[in-house]
Order: C-alpha cells, then structure tokens, then sequence
C-alpha cells in the first residue's frame, strides 16, 4: 500500500545530525538522509526545527529556508532536485524511478 492510497499526513518532523525522520498518521516513522536535502542540511538546527506542518499535514514548510517538502516524497525516499543536480544524478520520476525518454513521433504529413 503506498502513501497516495493511504493519504498518510506528518504528525511530527525530527533531526539528528544526519537524518530527517517523519512520523506519520499511518504509524510509519520514516527517515531519509539529511543531506539528500541540502538547505536543511546546511542550516543550523534552530533553522531546521523552525517549520510548519503544511497542507492539512501533506507538507513541511521552512519559511526561513525556502524549503518544502511533501509527505509523499519523504515516505517515498526520493531526494530534493538541488541534491540530484549537485551529484549529477537526473531527475527521476515517481518512486526514484528514471523517466523513460520522450518517443519522437514521425511526421507523416
């Protein structure tokens, strides 16, 4: 089951010097590395305790930071764009999954 079927909310955010860990309405407790999120990663911890729950618990605001994160991308393990791009890694779509290439069609006419 994943989170979109369960519409999981984030009931709290946590640090510790190397991880964001998120509890969520489900019962998982999910953490990701925190330097796959790179603002968070460089702030200090009082800038990353000062955030807000958003979207009805969709979402984590840092106001300060200008960051966002989503309840779906935390549970799904995916990284933030900024760290994709400063390990060279492309972007992937859902689930960490590669997107597959655009197919060129042929124009016939």
């Amino acid at each position: 089951m994943s989170i979109s079927e369960t519409s999981a909310k984030i009931l709290s955010v946590t640090f510790t010097d190397r991880l964001i860990t998120v509890r969520l309405s489900d019962g998982r407790i999910v953490s990701n590395p925190l330097e796959w999120y790179p603002r968070l990663h460089r702030a200090s911890p009082a800038e990353r305790n000062a955030f807000e729950i958003s979207g009805g618990g969709y979402g984590v605001h840092w106001e300060d930071l200008d960051e966002d994160l989503s309840a779906l991308g935390l549970a799904q393990g995916v990284p933030s764009v900024e760290y994709r791009k400063s390990t060279g890694r492309l972007p992937r779509g859902a689930g960490g999954v590669p997107p597959r290439p655009a197919r060129r069609l042929k124009h016939t006419g």
